[in-house]
């Protein structure tokens, strides 16, 4: 049986308005088992993105308990979650955010510099990530000098670059044509089995989430199964 990670209870997520409160989660259970894919899908403005962002201790919930290998995140200073973010979680969101004066290999290292890890085994292992992603040939090039799916790919490799357990994927083939898209979805998965890490991404592409082996709808702040 696969060990538990990650485990969400009962997590709400408000905003007070001027003459009312805007619920956006209500009561959100979920429970991430090591080596899980789960696609959460949902319309927009249904707090798809407001989850992940507390999944990553991006944001505070209003209520409610995220545990960490038996850790309430909650609980933890500044500082700590900043090392969580750093050495547990990979990000990858719609848009790149790839810093623009960096080349490609520069910008997939980012995450080990930021850790101070050894130079060498950082360089590495960034141009391990780099050619397992098809980037062998762009090291020296520029974000302005990529494609869209030659961008993704490098926000893929930075992603795995801190080895993370988990990652936390938002909307990350929202910004490409199909083509494109099914290519970083079926990289996803290769990459979910050579590095044994869990997925969890928000996405309303049906195609992106019909690969993962749980989907799961949020609306009106629930969230069950699609």
């Amino acid at each position: 049986m696969s060990e538990v990670i990650y485990v969400i209870k009962n997590l709400c997520k408000s905003y007070q308005l001027d003459s009312y409160t805007l619920d956006i989660l209500k009561n959100v259970n979920l429970s991430v088992k090591k080596g899980d894919s789960i696609c959460i899908r949902g319309p927009s403005g249904s707090g798809k993105s407001t989850l992940l962002n507390l999944m990553g201790s991006l944001d505070e919930p209003s209520s409610g308990e995220r545990i960490f290998y038996g850790q309430d995140i909650s609980s933890w200073t500044d500082q700590q979650k900043a090392f969580f973010r750093r050495d547990k979680l990979g990000f990858v969101f719609q848009f790149h955010y790839l810093l623009k004066e960096l080349t490609v290999l520069e910008n997939i290292q980012l995450p080990a510099y930021i850790a101070n890890k050894p130079k060498k085994k950082s360089l590495e292992r960034a141009s391990f990530l780099a050619e397992t992603l098809g980037l062998k040939e762009r090291l020296t090039h520029y974000p302005s000098q990529l494609s869209g799916g030659e961008l993704q790919r490098t926000s893929v490799a930075r992603a795995l670059m801190n080895q993370p357990e988990l990652i936390l994927a938002d909307e990350p083939v929202g910004s490409l044509d199909k083509k494109n898209g099914l290519i970083i979805r079926d990289l996803f998965f290769e990459l979910q089995e050579t590095f044994k890490i869990s997925l969890i991404a928000v996405s309303h592409n049906s195609f992106f989430a019909d690969a993962f082996s749980s989907v799961l709808m949020l609306e009106d702040g629930n969230l069950k199964a699609d």
